[in-house]
Parts: C-alpha cells; sequence; structure tokens
C-alpha cells in the first residue's frame, strides 16, 4: 500500500507538483496494465498455474482497496482506476456461486470454474472488491494540514500535544507485566 499510495500522497504536499503527478501516472498504469489484464483483478505470480498460497489468495481485495484509495487521493486518476475496479468487482461477484449454499466465492475472476471456492482469502478479496466501491462515500485520509497531527487522532486540532497518561494508568503498566511474569514462574516451577 505504501508503495501504491507514496506518489499520490507526495502529489497532495506538493500541491500537484508536476514529478509527483508524473509518478503517480506510472506507477497507477503500470498496476493497472500488469494486475489488471482485461480489467479484472488477477495474481499474475500464481494464478495461472493454481499455484496460490493461502496467504495470495486476499492480495485482489487488497489490491481493490489500496487503488481505491489511490483514486480517492488523486482525484485526477479516478477516471481510469474506477471503470477497472467496477469491472473487476462485478467479475469477482460473479465467482460467488459455489459451495454448498452457491455462495461460496471463487479465486478464477477472469473466467472459468471457481477455483479453490470457499476459502477465507477469496471470501475477503470478493468484500473488499465490492466495498471498495464505496470509495465515493468515504471520507479521504487525514493529513497534517487537514487536523491530522501525532498521537493519531484525528479530532486533535492541528500542533496539539497528545495527553500524557496518568499515574495510574502508568503504574499498571508496571505491575500487570510484573504479575504475569511471577505467575508464569509459579506455574513452571509448579508443573514442572
Amino acid at each position: 500500500m505504501t508503495v501504491l499510495l507514496a506518489p499520490q500522497l507526495t502529489d497532495l504536499q506538493t500541491a500537484g507538483a508536476a514529478l509527483w503527478r508524473e509518478r503517480t501516472d506510472n506507477l497507477v498504469g503500470s498496476t493497472l496494465d500488469t494486475f489488471f489484464p482485461n480489467g479484472v483483478a488477477f495474481e499474475v505470480a500464481c494464478e495461472t498455474r493454481n499455484t496460490c498460497p493461502t496467504d495470495a489468495r486476499a492480495f485482489k481485495g487488497f489490491l481493490h482497496r489500496w487503488l481505491a484509495v489511490a483514486a480517492q487521493v488523486a482525484p485526477f486518476k479516478a477516471d481510469a482506476v474506477l471503470p477497472v475496479l467496477r469491472k473487476s468487482a462485478a467479475a469477482a461477484a460473479g465467482q460467488c456461486t459455489s459451495g454448498a449454499n452457491g455462495r461460496a466465492c471463487g479465486f478464477n475472476w477472469s473466467g472459468g470454474p471457481a477455483v479453490n471456492a470457499g476459502g477465507a482469502g477469496e471470501q475477503m478479496s470478493v468484500l473488499a472488491a465490492v466495498s471498495s466501491l464505496l470509495i465515493g462515500e468515504a471520507k479521504a485520509p487525514v493529513t497534517g494540514a487537514a487536523g491530522g497531527g501525532p498521537g493519531g487522532s484525528n479530532t486533535a486540532p492541528p500542533g496539539s500535544e497528545p495527553s500524557k497518561p496518568s499515574s495510574a494508568a502508568r503504574t499498571g503498566a508496571g505491575v500487570w507485566p510484573l504479575l504475569l511474569g511471577v505467575g508464569t514462574c509459579c506455574w513452571v516451577v509448579l508443573m514442572g
């Protein structure tokens, strides 16, 4: 995600500098050409031979989400990205016809039988592909200029400092690990 979004986010920070807009165009274009042949997500490394490991079966969904956010933070790419995501999500949903209930989703979105239908990765990818189409309804990522700041709070005013933990919180942070360590040692001695 970082590699795909870095040029778009840098483009935002540099007020659309030509260098970052060009890099965004190149990276998004290359991603679409490589991983969306015929406009449908395709796992280049392993899908043709049906050798994708379990974790790779969720990657199509991740890529859908990242491209959706990329189109959101770099709206000049939305016309190129969103039609591809729509076509790919429709193909993905079309693979959800397998299993005992007829709704298990497969991995081969570009056609053919639903391969590896029903696995968690396949189901998550289809859900991510379809939900990525809702990006127009989502808030854009928070930046420092738009209220984001240190401490992870998107509601903190710009320039504010994160609150310090209370003395009770600091004490608890020290006591609990100590009790857990002593308890584990006692358990090991008694069971050993």
